[in-house]
């Protein structure tokens, strides 16, 4: 997505490439715009979780960008800055500006933790009870697309019927969700 929407515009020193998420966190969490996306981009940090910038190529196995695609970035002269940070969902990313508290009437002392997909909650929510889940546990949801989640002792992926593995979050192990 990246480098199609550089090939199509150009980007400046100052942009970054960001999900919606990671915009309004930004926006009108952690920052203290004027109106929503006020401010100058090359003074904010954007951050995603693992599961959102799985999405930008992040590797959840690693926990970094991979390599390729960061050479990928410097071959036509983009920083990896274009690229958000990455926390654990549930990490905490900072407080809630000051703003937003007002404006919204949240407590000041609120703070903006990394999320998740929309079916990556659901399974969450789903297998949520006394304890975690056991492998073999899966959930089927329908949210922004049908998806199926299934709690594996093993990383799976076949990009050509795109499968691909999430990392679970509860148990800091490489299993996939």
């Amino acid at each position: 997505k990246l480098l199609h929407y550089n090939y199509c515009k150009t980007m400046s020193k100052t942009e970054v490439l960001a999900h919606q998420s990671e915009y309004v966190a930004n926006a009108i969490f952690l920052s203290n715009p004027v109106k929503c996306g006020a401010g100058e981009t090359n003074k904010r940090e954007y951050v995603s979780d693992w599961h959102n910038a799985l999405k930008l190529g992040y590797d959840v196995r690693n926990l970094c960008y991979p390599v390729w695609l960061l050479d990928c970035l410097n071959h036509i002269g983009l920083s990896q800055n274009v690229l958000p940070k990455v926390v654990a969902p549930g990490d905490i990313i900072g407080n809630i500006s000051n703003t937003a508290s007002k404006e919204f009437g949240i407590n000041a002392g609120a703070v903006v933790v990394g999320g998740t997909t929309d079916s990556n909650a659901a399974f969450f929510a789903a297998t949520a009870g006394d304890g975690a889940p056991s492998y073999g546990t899966a959930v089927t949801s329908l949210g922004s697309t049908l998806a199926i989640k299934m709690l594996s002792r093993s990383y799976v992926e076949n990009s050509s019927c795109g499968v691909y593995s999430h990392r679970f979050p509860l148990f800091g192990e490489n299993k996939g969700a």
